[in-house]
């Protein structure tokens, strides 16, 4: 019995056994931020930030900064940053908790969120 002839591969192609992962060159992921996420992790990342005028700005200028970072290390080729509105969505309708423990913003951060 023959087995028929294997096609040539194309020069960039590349053939991962099945199962494997995936390798992928430098710039082609897309990033997807959680970015009401990322302030909150950037607010707590360096804290007491501010102004010359008094307005803290330690979210802004963390968020910026991690922001910078994918962009510098990651070169991806396309981004997208998505925010949480605040109030009420349907996972609220489908469970009456969600969120339920969660405490409210620190008193400096809410100022800082219309800057990013």
């Amino acid at each position: 019995m023959t087995s028929a002839p294997k096609p040539a591969s194309a020069p960039n192609r590349i053939t991962v056994p099945a199962g494997e992962p995936v390798p992928v060159g430098k710039g082609s992921h897309v990033y997807l931020i959680d970015g009401s996420g990322y302030i909150f992790r950037a607010y707590f990342a360096l804290r007491r930030l501010s102004t010359s005028k008094g307005q803290p700005v330690n979210a802004v200028f963390n968020f910026a900064t991690m922001l910078l970072r994918i962009l510098k290390e990651h070169e991806p080729k396309r981004i997208a940053i998505a925010f949480d509105v605040g109030g009420k969505n349907f996972r609220h309708a489908l469970y009456e908790q969600y969120k339920a423990n969660r405490s409210a913003p620190p008193e400096d951060l809410p100022p800082q969120i219309p800057l990013i």
